[in-house]
């Protein structure tokens, strides 16, 4: 049976990546001098992306999840780069159809690799090993990082 802090990390962490992306988005929009929303559309925005923001979390974070225990994945930098992916398959999805819509990669991707880091510390953080993150674990993160984009970019030209 999942932990009362897994079930909560899985609740609350989405949550969190539709309040930060509307607050990234329209802090960009007001920066460009659009007028700044009321508190009620702001809710309303956070509610509408919400309906997006749940399903995407439940179907890629369950399975994230699920793999990053079984290969001992633990660390907050590999939930960051799990979401980082997460959130450019998702904007690939939602964004590359569109391409007006190309500045929403940037808060897209940000918000869904937070996010990510905001349930590794709700749900997976504590009686961990590599809390904090030691500077092995980012070593040894960005060597597989590393390996994953040579093993993707083999074949492309430069």
């Amino acid at each position: 049976m999942p932990s009362r802090r897994f079930i909560i990390g899985m609740l609350v962490a989405p949550l969190f990546a539709a309040a930060l992306y509307v607050t990234l988005v329209t802090t960009r929009t007001y920066a460009v001098g659009i007028r700044f929303p009321s508190w009620s559309e702001l809710v309303g925005w956070v509610v509408f992306v919400c309906i997006y923001s749940y399903p995407t979390g439940w179907l890629l974070g369950l399975p994230s999840y699920a793999v990053f225990q079984r290969l001992g994945w633990n660390g907050v930098v590999s939930y960051l780069i799990g979401g980082l992916v997460g959130g450019l398959l998702v904007a690939a999805l939602f964004v590359a159809p569109f391409p007006e819509a190309e500045e929403e990669w940037f808060p897209m991707v940000l918000s869904s690799s937070a996010s990510c880091a905001f349930f590794w510390f709700v749900a997976v953080r504590e009686g961990h090993a590599t809390y904090p993150p030691t500077a092995a674990d980012a070593a040894n993160c960005a060597a597989r990082l590393s390996a994953l984009v040579r093993r993707v970019t083999v074949g492309k030209v430069e």
